[in-house]
């Protein structure tokens, strides 16, 4: 167990050497205000992990029968105390309203109409699935953001078979064709 402990603090000395390379990089200057919120909570909730992983540390060490394993009122301050703040802090300064704008974000009351539209665009595309080229088209004129897979003339190709199978069946309505 002590290994276990000690190789979480490596992993998490690893994650914070990086973390600070990454801010040194891009500088936190250029941030938005969101973004520095989310690096705030973000090396808030690391410093809590890191202090509960050094008491864990020292806890074991001690043993079975040592002073901090056999103290509730240590491992309550100083473990699950620590644990809720760095999770709670998410709470309030949550991923998904802080790093994403308005416009993109998948929640919000303002995205609710967005959000039926693309709906309806992907129930669109999966009935078009398994139907081949043809499907792939019919999913990118839904405007789902697969047409990039479908090059121009395959389009045209497409566009032409159905004005033909729809001038077919508008001459056997007619009376006309066979």
């Amino acid at each position: 167990m002590v290994a276990g402990i000690i190789f979480q603090m490596a992993s998490l000395a690893v994650f914070v050497g990086l973390f600070m390379e990454f801010l040194r990089r891009a500088e936190l200057r250029s941030f938005t205000r969101e973004q520095k919120y989310m690096v705030a909570a973000t090396t808030f909730s690391v410093a809590l992990i890191l202090a509960r992983s050094v008491y864990r540390t020292i806890e074991l060490l001690q043993g079975w029968f040592g002073f901090l394993i056999n103290h509730e009122d240590y491992f309550i301050a100083l473990d699950g105390a620590l644990m809720v703040c760095a999770v709670g802090v998410f709470n309030f300064a949550h991923p998904a309203w802080l790093l994403y704008d308005e416009k993109d974000a998948p929640t919000g009351k303002r995205n609710k109409k967005k959000l039926a539209v693309d709906d309806e665009k992907d129930m669109a595309s999966q009935q078009h699935e398994g139907e081949g080229e043809a499907g792939i088209i019919a999913a990118a004129e839904l405007g789902d953001g697969r047409n990039t897979a479908v090059d121009g003339a395959s389009r045209f190709q497409w566009s032409v078979e159905q004005q033909n199978s729809s001038l077919q069946s508008s001459k056997v309505a007619d009376g006309t064709g066979k």
